[in-house]
């Protein structure tokens, strides 16, 4: 009491107000009740009626001190200021929100998340919660959807719409100029994140860092048209106990007497609390995971390997045939081979889009005849066949001598008949019986008309004579004739009276 006496009364005026957190402890300031408080002080007489002064104004002192620790204490505050997820105990005057976000420079924007109010009151020991708001791009059954959220992380996104019953992923942008990914929302402020990607999920402890980083350390290297989500997955170890407990519901028996199991069903109804939940462990039926916890489940950072490649495909267009006349060639030939025909060719290309190794679309580039099919030309003969006339046959008679020594001449023998078209038909049926592949016992004479080989190619003929068309054999047979006469078949042009 007496060094505030000293404070309010003496030494108050010389050193000016205190600043907040100087002491006003005089002993600590080096200071005593008999330290004079200038050069030349008073006799004590003097001091000690100076000293009734301040025990006066002492009074007053200790009520005002009383009244203004109040206040201060009323004033002053120690809030938590939890900004985005990071959290730190502050100390304050001000009497509202807004005040201490000012006093600790957060600046919150129209779309930002700020609890209480801005406008609320402060009060101590509260908690000032702010949520920056962030655009991200949220997938859902493979749509895509731009929206805005003040979430602190990925995992408390992802957690709200699983919560939902909504299955949704985060779609990281990869269109920024220095190349690297924006997810537009850290991953995980508490717990590891797994990344699968090749095949393979590897857990990462620090989720905090971001994405970039996090590939980087495992030496993921994103090709340019690879996609990058970010999903709740269930964990190796909560994908193992499934697998242990689907192998165990596979392999459980059956109860050994069902009957027995019902009947105890009935006599303690399932919804009387005083019965207990029959033991797994006694029954032997397995605990089986339907549905993995939420506690399962870690952000996944999964990347998807894209490729793009074109497809050719190269289809036969079959060739066209046409018949040609030709006027100059007899009709009953052979039809020939003018222009072999060539199949040509239909090329599609399509630009083929697949995922981790399968097949997501293809899109049409081109489809277009790229060789054009060579139409097959046949030629047919038009012309007939003319008429075959036998020659008149002449015979030559030595002259009778005549009754009064001169001689005479016999009558001429009568004219051969002429000999029509179908004269071959004969002269074949009685050299080879009619049939145009047969072949002489002495392997020289072949085909209706029985040529030898090297009278057969004097005519232009290929091949052996037998293997010919019975039309070609005719052909050559009625060339054979106009050349060398009806000489070259003695026998059977004798017999049909052809010479």
């Amino acid at each position: 009491m007496k060094n505030l006496l000293h404070v309010f009364s003496g030494r108050a005026h010389q050193r000016g107000p205190a600043k907040p957190g100087e002491s006003t402890d005089l002993a600590g300031a080096g200071l005593s009740e008999t330290t004079p408080l200038s050069e030349g002080a008073a006799p004590s007489t003097a001091r000690r009626s100076r000293r009734t002064l301040p025990l006066v104004v002492g009074g007053v002192a200790v009520a005002v001190l009383a009244t203004g620790t109040a206040v201060y204490a009323n004033a002053h505050k120690t809030v938590m200021l939890d900004i985005d997820g990071q959290v730190q105990e502050v100390s304050t005057f001000s009497g509202s929100v807004e005040g201490v976000l000012a006093e600790n420079d957060v600046t919150v924007g129209p779309d930002d998340l700020v609890a209480p109010a801005a406008a609320s009151s402060l009060t101590d020991g509260a908690d000032v919660v702010v949520r920056y708001s962030r655009e991200i791009t949220l997938q859902t059954n493979g749509n895509a959807t731009t929206i805005k959220t003040t979430a602190v992380d990925a995992d408390e996104l992802l957690s709200a719409y699983a919560d939902r019953g909504a299955d949704v992923s985060l779609v990281a942008s990869r269109s920024q100029g220095d190349g690297r990914t924006d997810l537009g929302l850290r991953l995980s402020l508490e717990g590891p994140v797994q990344v699968q990607v090749d095949g393979t999920t590897t857990q990462v402890e620090d989720g905090t860092a971001g994405v970039d980083t996090i590939l980087e350390e495992q030496g993921v290297e994103l090709g340019e048209l690879d996609r990058l989500s970010v999903e709740q997955r269930p964990t190796p170890e909560a994908l193992e106990a499934q697998e242990q407990a689907a192998a165990r519901a596979a392999t459980a028996e059956p109860a050994a007497d069902a009957t027995v199991d019902a009947t105890a069903s009935e006599a303690a109804p399932a919804d009387d609390p005083a019965t207990p939940a029959p033991d797994d462990a006694a029954t032997g039926a397995p605990d089986v995971i339907t549905d993995p916890r939420a506690d399962d489940t870690q952000v996944t950072i999964v990347i998807q390997r894209v490729a793009v490649a074109d497809e050719v495909v190269e289809t036969a267009v079959p060739f066209e045939t046409v018949t040609e006349e030709d006027p100059t060639r007899y009709k009953d030939l052979d039809v020939v081979t003018k222009v072999e025909g060539v199949d040509g060719v239909q090329t599609t290309v399509n630009s083929v889009t697949t995922v981790d190794g399968v097949e997501e679309s293809r899109e049409l580039v081109s489809d277009e005849l790229t060789t054009a099919p060579v139409t097959k030309v046949l030629v047919q003969g038009t012309k007939e066949r003319p008429k075959v006339v036998a020659p008149k046959p002449t015979v030559r008679s030595t002259p009778a001598p005549s009754t009064d020594g001169g001689t005479t001449e016999s009558a001429p023998a009568p004219a051969a008949p002429v000999v029509t078209g179908d004269v071959w038909g004969q002269l074949a049926q009685c050299e080879s019986g009619g049939n145009p592949t047969v072949v002489s016992s002495n392997g020289l004479y072949h085909g209706l008309y029985q040529f030898s080989v090297g009278t057969w190619q004097s005519l232009g003929g290929t091949g052996l004579p037998s293997q010919a068309s019975p039309a070609e054999q005719t052909r050559l047979a009625q060339a054979l004739q106009a050349r060398s006469g009806w000489g070259q078949w003695p026998h059977c042009s004798s017999k049909l009276g052809l010479r």
